[in-house]
């Protein structure tokens, strides 16, 4: 059986309790699921078996991360082999360790498998894509396959003070270690076409692959606590994840607070910079109610037992470009409605399903006074058929497929 080697940044599941307890504030979730399903995806293809080479994406030391070293580890599940590589997570010397510790295992691996030498780099991060590059002047038969799911070089913003420019040093280096070693990726998975122009990428060279689910996820909540929580004839919309008004959250807030239907409530959950606004907003509109920062299973029992799903963030600014939101796909693998902006970065496949928001004044109050008043049956339908969408077209085997076939 051919091995394909997956660098990544993943939690392998024998570890995640780890790093995801260890870390000062929100961990990388939606990043873990996306590498996990990649993985995934290789393990239920006929013929291939992942080598799962992981630095993991933790914060640093003391203030993103409580461990001052992430630990080695090494061993082997049913389909796929795991080398989880230990680094120092202090800020300065993190990137450059992992850099040197990857190189020498992806040279280990190269000399093991002398043909067939097929690798899954995920994301640009200037610590991959250096060791990669090391690694493809030894061995120049390397095929290498870059997953690049976002591109905030492009939106940074330029520092004016000097002493702002002195701290964005690090991060134009990383960025310049990033592009120097591009040219040395075969192929790469775009979570936008509008990625590719300014990769400078031809069509042959990348496959737009947005997003990819696990449908067991969905499928698998046996019980739901929140279910209890709902009270008879109240029509209850919902938004789970980070709480940034950079992403909506004041006008998703203010919009609903401005639709007098004593019947609507509106569920939020999630944590981040915008959480004691919406503590205040709770104080302000009985209606809504907060209930903290959940688990991932927690989340997806929280979505399932509203009855419209909401992502309030806008297509303000240059990054929405050059990203497809995950809570989009997770959403419609809910089996719910799902109201949304019309983002650059959301393929014209979404059409048919989302519920798209106007882009005018009162757009979003509007679009929850509109399916706040639509029968129950009609908002279950809608779900139902997001729901199938979702679990036939973009689970993580038919999106893994499109990213091997591409390597070939």
């Amino acid at each position: 059986m051919k091995e394909i080697l997956v660098l990544c940044g993943c939690f392998p599941k024998e570890y995640e309790k780890e790093y995801v307890g260890n870390a000062i504030g929100l961990a990388q979730i939606a990043a873990d699921r996306l590498q996990k399903n990649i993985i995934n995806g290789i393990c239920e293809t006929e013929g291939v078996a992942p080598y799962v080479l992981t630095a993991p994406f933790v914060g640093y030391f003391p203030y993103g991360y409580k461990k001052l070293f992430v630990t080695s580890h090494e061993y082997k599940t049913e389909n796929a082999r795991y080398k989880i590589v230990g680094f120092p997570t202090v800020k300065g010397v993190e990137t450059y360790i992992k850099s040197v510790r990857l190189y020498k295992y992806i040279v280990k691996w190269c000399k093991e498998s002398p043909e067939n030498r097929n690798i899954v780099v995920y994301s640009h991060y200037a610590g991959f894509l250096r060791a990669l590059g090391k690694a493809k002047k030894r061995f120049p038969d390397i095929n290498a396959c870059c997953v690049i799911t976002d591109m905030p070089e492009l939106s940074a913003v330029t520092p004016k003070t000097f002493l702002g420019k002195c701290r964005a040093v690090p991060r134009q280096i990383m960025f310049s270690t990033t592009y120097k070693n591009l040219p040395y990726i075969n192929s790469f998975v775009l979570l936008s076409k509008h990625m590719a122009p300014e990769l400078k990428l031809t069509d042959e060279r990348f496959c737009v692959v947005e997003c990819m689910c696990d449908p067991a996820l969905s499928r698998n909540i046996e019980k739901n606590d929140y279910l209890e929580k709902r009270e008879k004839g109240n029509i209850y919309f919902a938004y789970s994840g980070l709480l940034d008004k950079q992403y909506g959250l004041k006008e998703l807030v203010e919009a609903f607070i401005s639709v007098e239907d004593p019947r609507l409530r509106l569920w939020i959950c999630g944590d981040g910079n915008g959480r004691e606004y919406v503590q205040e907003a709770v104080k302000i509109d009985p209606r809504i109610e907060y209930f903290g920062c959940l688990k991932h299973s927690e989340v997806m029992e929280f979505q399932r037992a509203a009855d419209i799903l909401i992502n309030p963030r806008s297509a303000e600014g240059k990054f929405t470009k050059y990203s497809f939101p995950s809570k989009t796909i997770e959403y419609m693998l809910a089996g719910k409605p799902v109201i949304a902006y019309k983002l650059p970065g959301i393929p014209d496949e979404y059409d048919d399903y989302l519920l798209y928001i106007e882009c005018k004044e009162n757009g979003l109050a509007d679009c929850i006074k509109k399916y706040g008043n639509t029968d129950i049956k009609e908002l279950e339908i809608i779900g139902k058929k997001n729901q199938l969408f979702a679990e036939q077209n973009k689970n993580y085997i038919v999106q893994t497929a499109k990213i091997l076939k591409m390597m070939e």
